[in-house]
């Protein structure tokens, strides 16, 4: 065959290859429409929170208020080579303060 006898055939062939691929994209975007509206709804209806937002906020003060103390208790007692309640003592703040000032 030659080129001539197949330029006829070959605008055909390109028209039902992009049909084809229009068909492919429509159905994509068809699918990335639906995820996107999927994600777009509401959750609050669905989602029931186990634990409040004061309630979370309340913990996590509370759990470093205890972190606080520990580590300081442990530095204290590690670093400082004191007794390790002895920091929880106003009586040593105190010198700390004193220190610190130059007096």
């Amino acid at each position: 065959m030659t080129q001539k006898e197949e330029s006829p055939k070959a605008p055909a062939a390109e028209e039902k290859h992009k049909e084809k691929e229009t068909d492919a994209l429509s159905e994509t975007n068809e699918k990335d429409r639906k995820k996107r509206f999927r994600f777009n709804k509401k959750r609050s209806k669905d989602r029931i929170r186990m634990v409040p937002i004061w309630a979370r906020l309340l913990i996590i003060l509370g759990l470093f208020f205890i972190s606080l103390m520990a580590g300081l208790i442990v530095g204290y007692a590690l670093i400082g080579e004191g007794k390790s309640i002895q920091i929880l003592n106003w009586e040593t703040w105190q010198s700390l303060f004193d220190f610190m000032n130059g007096k």
